[in-house]
């Protein structure tokens, strides 16, 4: 339909450069794999789950960016991309074979003051008595992640915010193989 048309391209808009790798993997629906045949272009989940029509647009005042492995791209359960669909200050940066040019397009997202990684690696801060204005998120594997946190120099002089540890179960899309999460 023409909505999901329009929504399509602001999506592809506000995720890249118009004629970028990313955008033309998510755009038109005949460039997809077989895997996705059958599922909404938009939020890639089955036509018959399609989560569009109940995904709120949530307003935050902290910006969002998110770095996605490109292993994760092309994963239908993928999350960063139906938080982009209700997060419009969130901002996907895909990793790919050539992390010097994803950090030279890095290092202009993080500058400034109040950035922060969300990843568990070392130094560990403390969560800033005042909100961060922009916090940062790797989105992979562990094993892709930790890859990615080594070879992006724009990161390295960010502070890195943990998530406390668990309370209860939490439902996953995809289980964990080990105990603590990981």
């Amino acid at each position: 339909t023409q909505a999901e048309s329009d929504d399509g391209r602001a999506y592809n808009r506000r995720m890249g450069e118009s004629g970028s790798t990313y955008e033309r993997e998510l755009s038109p629906l005949h460039t997809m794999d077989e895997r996705l045949l059958g599922r909404c272009p938009r939020c890639w989940v089955r036509q018959a789950h399609c989560l569009c029509d109940v995904l709120p647009c949530l307003e935050t005042r902290t910006e969002l960016v998110v770095v996605r492995h490109e292993g994760e791209v092309r994963r239908s359960t993928g999350t960063a991309r139906i938080a982009a669909l209700a997060l419009p200050r969130l901002t996907i940066v895909a990793y790919g074979d050539q992390p010097q040019l994803v950090d030279l397009e890095l290092a202009h997202l993080v500058d400034g003051e109040g950035t922060c990684l969300v990843y568990p690696g070392l130094p560990r801060s403390e969560w800033p008595a005042t909100a961060p204005s922009k916090l940062v998120f790797l989105d992979g594997t562990w094993h892709q992640t930790r890859r990615m946190a080594k070879k992006l120099p724009s990161l390295a002089h960010l502070p890195r915010l943990w998530l406390s540890g668990k309370t209860e179960p939490v439902l996953r899309l995809r289980q964990s193989e080990t105990p603590d999460g990981r």
